[in-house]
C-alpha cells in the first residue's frame, strides 16, 4: 500500500481530549494542494472511531439521558396536574421528591410518579458506568433498543446531527456498508507539519525513538507511550466518501447553534394552544366544519 499523507489520510491511534483514553482515528482535511505545494504549518483532522466504539461513546449516554428526561416528564404532569412547581420539585432531590408526591398524590398517579422517579435515580447511576458489557445490557432492553436502531439509522442516513459514517468500502477492501468509521464533525485537531516527513517514512516507532522531549511531544498527539505504540497512516478515504465528510463537516462546523424547545414544552404549548380554541368555541358557540 502507497503512503500518502493528503486529505483523506487516515492516521491511527489519536489522542482526543473529548474521548479520553480511545483510541481514535485522524482524517485528515486539509486541502490536496496544500501537502502538495507545502503551503501550510499544520494540517487539520478529525477524530473517529470504530461504529461500535461510537456506539458505547456516544449513543449509550444519549439513551440514558433521553430515559431520565422521559420519566421526568411523567414526573412533571403529574406535579403540575395539583399546581406543584416541577423545578422546585426536582432541586428537593429523589428522596424527598417522592415525599412530596405522596402527600399531593394518591393511587395509580402516585404509584407511576414514584416508579419514575426510582427510574431517574438508577438511570443517574448508569451514566457513569463504563463496564460495556453492562451497557450494551442496557441497550439491549426492549424499548432501548428500538431507540439504538432508530439512531444508528438516522447515522447511517446522515441525519445524526454531529456526526458522519463512512463505510468500510470508503476506506479499505471492503463491501461492508454497516462497518466502518464514524467521524465526529466538531472534534477538530491541527499537527504542526514537521511531522509529515516522519509519518511518511513510518519512523515513529517507540523502541526505536530513544529521544525523550520527541517521545512527550509526540505522545501529546498520539498514544506513544509503551513499547508496542507506533504511529502510522493506515489508508485513505476514497472519493466520493471524503468529499461528503467535507460537505458534512463545512454545514456542521459554519451552522449557528440554538436551543430548541424540549418536547414537553412543545406538548404543553399545543395542549394549552388546543385549549384556547376549546374556550374560543364554547365562548362564541361555533364549531369548526
Amino acid at each position: 500500500m502507497k503512503i500518502e499523507l493528503t486529505q483523506g489520510s487516515i492516521i491511527a491511534d489519536i489522542r482526543s481530549e473529548k474521548y479520553d483514553n480511545l483510541r481514535c482515528k485522524g482524517i485528515i482535511i486539509s486541502a490536496r494542494c496544500d501537502f502538495a505545494q507545502d503551503k501550510i504549518k499544520q494540517f487539520h483532522y478529525l477524530s473517529a472511531m470504530d461504529i461500535k466504539d461510537w456506539i458505547f461513546e456516544e449513543l449509550y449516554c444519549t439513551i440514558v439521558e433521553e430515559c431520565i428526561k422521559s420519566e421526568k416528564g411523567q414526573i412533571r404532569k403529574c406535579a403540575e396536574k395539583y399546581r406543584l412547581d416541577f423545578n422546585t420539585l426536582e432541586s428537593f432531590g429523589y428522596e424527598k421528591m417522592k415525599e412530596v408526591l405522596k402527600y399531593h398524590l394518591s393511587g395509580k398517579e402516585l404509584t407511576s410518579a414514584v416508579e419514575s422517579c426510582e427510574k431517574c435515580e438508577r438511570n443517574e447511576k448508569l451514566l457513569v458506568v463504563k463496564d460495556r458489557k453492562k451497557q450494551r445490557e442496557f441497550l439491549g432492553n426492549k424499548a432501548c433498543k428500538k431507540n439504538l436502531i432508530s439512531k444508528v439509522n438516522a447515522l447511517l442516513c446522515s441525519t445524526y446531527p454531529k456526526f458522519a459514517f463512512i463505510p468500510q468500502r470508503g476506506y479499505m477492501n471492503s463491501e461492508s456498508l454497516i462497518q466502518g468509521l464514524v467521524v465526529d464533525l466538531q472534534d477538530i485537531h491541527q499537527i504542526d507539519m514537521k511531522f509529515k516527513k516522519g509519518l511518511l517514512n513510518s519512523e515513529y516507532d517507540y523502541q526505536l525513538i530513544k529521544d525523550e522531549e520527541l517521545r512527550k511531544e509526540l505522545n501529546g498527539y498520539f498514544f506513544f507511550e509503551n513499547e508496542d505504540d507506533f504511529i502510522i497512516i493506515e489508508g485513505v478515504v476514497q472519493s466520493p466518501w471524503i468529499e461528503y465528510i467535507l460537505q458534512m463537516f463545512a454545514h456542521s462546523f459554519t451552522r449557528i447553534s440554538v436551543d430548541n424547545a424540549s418536547q414537553d414544552e412543545i406538548e404543553k404549548f399545543c395542549n394549552e394552544f388546543l385549549e384556547e380554541e376549546a374556550d374560543e368555541v364554547h365562548i362564541t358557540g361555533k364549531e369548526c366544519d
